[in-house]
């Protein structure tokens, strides 16, 4: 076929400017304000500037 333009495979992603919202450390979780790439309940890599 004819080479198109466009996203192909599972590609590593970076977002930037992301806020925190809210830090539970008894439930270990970490809440994200903004647009977070991936499937809901999915594991994601967070990198701490």
């Amino acid at each position: 076929g004819k080479k198109m333009a466009g996203r192909l495979g599972n590609k590593k992603v970076t977002i930037k400017g992301l806020k925190i919202v809210e830090v539970s450390t008894d439930k270990k979780e970490l809440k994200v304000s903004g647009p977070v790439p991936g499937a809901r309940n999915s594991e994601i890599i967070l990198k701490v500037l």
